[in-house]
C-alpha cells in the first residue's frame, strides 16, 4: 500500500472490515463499516458499564478480586501464572534478538523452539486468565456495555445503521454470535497499525506537506475534535512532531538515517545526551565550553581504610592522635595495578562532555602520529580556552 492510500486510510473517522465466511455471516453484512467512536459513545460506554456493574453486584456475581482470591487459595492460579504474564513479552523480545545474531542453524532452531515454547504458555495462561474473568461483575459488565456500543458504532457500506431496532440486533446476536464477537473484538482493538508504517507516513514528503500546513489546526486537519482523534491519529501527530525536531534543527541527519527507525533513535539518544551535557553545564557558574585541566594521579593511592580500629581522626589535632596499630595499612602508599590505571584514567576521560572529547582524540591522533609533540605545537590559542588554560601567551625570545 502506497504512502498517498495510508494517509487516506488515516484521515477518516471510520474503516472497512471484512468478516471471514467461516464466522458465520448474515446475508449482505461481508462488509461492516466501524466508526471510531466519539467522546459521547465512550461516556455512555463508561456510564452503562457503572450500571451493569451495580445490577451485577446485587445478585451477587462475584467480583474480578474475589474470582482471583480464591482461584489461588484453590491453587488454580499460582505465581507462575503471574511471572509467566509479566515476563513473557519481553523474553520472547529478548529470544527474538537474539535469533538475528545467531548463524549456526542448530542454534537458531533451539531459540525457535523456546520463542514456541514461551508462546503456548502465554496463550495458556490467557486462556485461563479469561475464563476466571468472564465470571466476574465487571467483565459481565463490560460485555453487555460494548454490545450497546457496537449497535451505535457498526454500519453499512453505505454508512446506514447496521441494525434499525434493537431487536434485530438482538435476533442478529442469537443467530450469529461469532460474527458478533467478531465485530466486538475489531472495534476494541482499534485496527492499531505498527509502529514502523506510522513512522513511515510521519516522515513522508506527501504528509509532510500537510503536516505542515495544518499541524496548528489538528481539528481541522483530521475533521474532529482532538479528543476524538483515534491511537493512529494521536500516534502519527506524535511522530510527526519528533521529526519535526529533526527537520527543522540546525544538525539535521542525513536521509539514510532519517529513513532507518533503529539508526534515527540512535541519533534522538545522541543529541538529547549532548542537549543535557549543554544544559548542565550552563547551570554551573560562569560555565561555557571553557573547562579547566586537571592532572590526576594515575601511580598510585594512600590507603584509607583504617584495620585495627583507630579510624581517619578527622579533625583532631596532628599532636593528639592515636597512632594506627603495627600492621595497619592505614596511610600507606599502595601503587595502582596497570589494569587500575587504565581505569582511573577512563573515568578521568569520561567527565569530558562529547564536545571536549573529540577535542582531545584529534590531539591524542597528532601525538601518536608525530610522537613527541611540544605543548606550544600542539594547542593554539582557540584550543587553549577550550581547554580554560590561559591564552594570553607570549613568545621568548632566546
Amino acid at each position: 500500500m502506497s504512502i498517498q492510500d495510508l494517509i487516506y486510510k488515516l484521515m477518516w473517522d471510520r474503516r472497512y472490515v471484512t468478516v471471514p465466511e467461516d464466522w458465520g455471516v448474515p446475508p449482505g453484512m461481508e462488509v461492516v463499516i466501524l466508526r471510531d467512536p466519539t467522546v459521547k459513545d465512550r461516556n455512555d460506554y463508561l456510564f452503562w458499564k457503572e450500571v451493569e456493574e451495580v445490577k451485577s453486584r446485587k445478585l451477587n456475581v462475584p467480583t474480578e478480586g474475589s474470582i482471583f482470591t480464591d482461584a489461588r487459595a484453590g491453587g488454580y492460579w499460582t505465581d507462575d501464572d503471574e511471572l509467566i504474564l509479566k515476563e513473557a513479552d519481553s523474553h520472547i523480545a529478548y529470544l527474538e534478538s537474539e535469533l538475528d545474531r545467531k548463524g549456526f542453524a542448530a542454534r537458531r532452531r533451539q531459540i525457535e523452539a523456546q520463542i514456541v515454547n514461551t508462546k503456548d504458555k502465554k496463550d495458556e495462561v490467557l486462556a485461563k486468565e479469561n475464563a476466571l474473568k468472564r465470571q466476574t461483575a465487571e467483565y459481565m459488565a463490560h460485555e453487555v456495555s460494548a454490545l450497546k456500543l457496537l449497535m451505535r458504532v457498526a454500519c453499512t457500506v453505505d454508512n446506514e445503521p447496521l441494525w434499525n431496532t434493537e431487536e434485530e440486533y438482538m435476533e442478529c446476536y442469537n443467530q450469529y454470535p461469532y460474527f458478533i464477537q467478531y465485530l466486538l473484538n475489531s472495534m476494541l482493538s482499534e485496527d492499531s497499525w505498527d509502529s514502523k508504517d506510522l513512522r513511515e507516513v510521519a516522515r513522508a514528503p506527501e504528509w509532510r506537506l500537510l503536516w505542515t500546513l495544518q499541524r496548528e489546526n489538528l481539528p481541522g486537519m483530521f475533521n474532529r475534535p482532538i479528543g476524538e482523534l483515534n491511537i493512529n491519529q494521536k500516534l502519527v501527530v506524535y511522530w510527526s512532531r519528533v521529526y519535526d525536531s529533526a527537520f527543522e534543527g540546525v544538525d539535521c541527519p542525513d536521509e539514510h538515517i532519517l529513513n532507518d527507525d533503529d539508526k534515527f533513535d540512535d541519533w534522538l539518544v545522541s543529541r538529547d545526551k549532548e542537549r543535557q551535557e549543554k544544559s548542565t553545564a550552563a547551570k554551573r557558574p560562569h560555565a561555557s565550553f571553557r573547562h579547566q585541566e586537571q592532572i590526576v594521579i594515575l601511580d598510585g593511592d594512600y590507603i584509607e581504610t583504617c584495620t585495627c580500629g583507630t579510624g581517619h581522626q578527622k579533625g583532631v589535632p596532628l599532636g593528639r592522635r592515636t597512632l594506627h596499630g603495627e600492621g595497619c595499612k592505614f596511610g600507606v602508599w599502595r601503587p595502582y595495578s596497570e589494569q587500575e590505571k587504565e581505569e582511573v584514567a577512563n573515568q578521568v576521560y569520561g567527565r569530558n562532555n562529547a564536545h571536549m572529547r573529540k577535542h582531545l582524540d584529534k590531539e591524542q591522533d597528532k601525538v601518536m602520529r608525530k610522537g613527541v609533540v611540544n605543548e606550544q605545537n600542539l594547542r593554539n590559542q582557540h584550543s587553549r580556552k577550550i581547554m580554560g588554560a590561559n591564552t594570553n601567551v607570549r613568545k621568548l625570545n632566546r
